[in-house]
């Protein structure tokens, strides 16, 4: 009898540990993990993909983590028309998860990825060089984190419409590069630790409606070359180290609705002509 009672001890030990053995390794993250699916979703994720996912996550090891468990509020968009037999992320939107730490190298391999939001996380360091690859990329918020260093050049290659990186650690000045986005509409660099003069590269923007610079540590007279921003609406340039006195082509952005220059060391009158401005609104 004893020996019957330890043979189904010695069972019941046998399945409780496949039991939990079954639920280690790493995490198969396929298209039932994307929020919005275009295409078959039958399809797996490519291989790149997995990765990255799972390294944002920092769940490929545990599957029952809470950070495996998608946020409703977050979204990752896969389309499987881009490729025969897998599917691709193209949108990744992961804001107040507490994620801490570097940011993920293996987010670079994600060629088709066109919108990354991470904003309102814990992440420092730098930029990874990787996302130089992020040609595709429409839409990057990395708002309200920790991240440091010059702003990369490398996003003037990218495809940008929409760029803030305010409230960080970036110093340095801004670069030319900045200045290939010609379909950008919204900059925002406020709140980081950037000097320097506003490059001319900035009066490319042809399509900006908001330019953000505020909170920073910029210097020099403003420049005239702001003028060529016809489309833009709010301007922000309190809380710098600016002097002169305001430049008369900043009469040209007819469509002006806020200008803040408060805050800085500008000197002279303001122009009469600036009652041209018929759509400001606050000054």
């Amino acid at each position: 009898m004893e020996t019957v009672k330890f043979l189904v001890f010695v069972l019941l030990l046998f399945s409780l540990n496949c039991q939990l053995t079954m639920g280690e390794g790493e995490v198969s993250v396929s298209t039932t993990f994307c929020t919005t699916t275009y295409g078959d979703g039958h399809k797996p994720l490519g291989t790149e993909d997995k990765a990255a996912i799972n390294e944002l996550l920092g769940c490929s090891k545990l599957i029952s983590s809470e950070k495996c468990v998608p946020n409703p509020t977050n979204t990752i968009i896969c389309d499987c028309n881009l490729e025969d037999k897998i599917c691709r992320v193209t949108e990744i939107r992961f804001s107040y998860r507490s994620f801490e730490g570097e940011l993920p190298e293996t987010i670079g391999e994600l060629k088709n990825l066109s919108k990354l939001v991470l904003y309102g996380n814990k992440f420092l360091g730098k930029i990874p060089e990787s996302y130089a690859n992020l040609t595709n990329l429409k839409h990057l918020d990395l708002k309200d984190n920790s991240l440091e260093g010059p702003i990369p050049p490398f996003l003037g290659d990218m495809k940008l419409e929409f760029l803030d990186l305010s409230d960080n650690l970036f110093n340095g000045s801004i670069p030319v590069q900045l200045g290939s986005l010609v379909n950008l509409t919204s900059l925002d660099l406020s709140n980081n630790l950037l000097s320097a003069k506003i490059p001319s590269a900035v009066g490319n923007f042809k399509s900006l409606v908001t330019l953000d610079l505020s909170d920073n540590e910029l210097t020099g007279p403003l420049p005239d070359h702001l003028g060529n921003l016809t489309c833009l609406e709010n301007l922000y340039l309190q809380n710098n180290k600016f002097v002169d006195a305001l430049p008369l082509r900043i009469m040209d952005m007819k469509k002006l609705i806020k200008f803040d220059v408060r805050g800085n060391d500008l000197t002279g009158r303001i122009p009469d002509s600036i009652g041209q401005l018929l759509n400001l609104q606050y000054l």
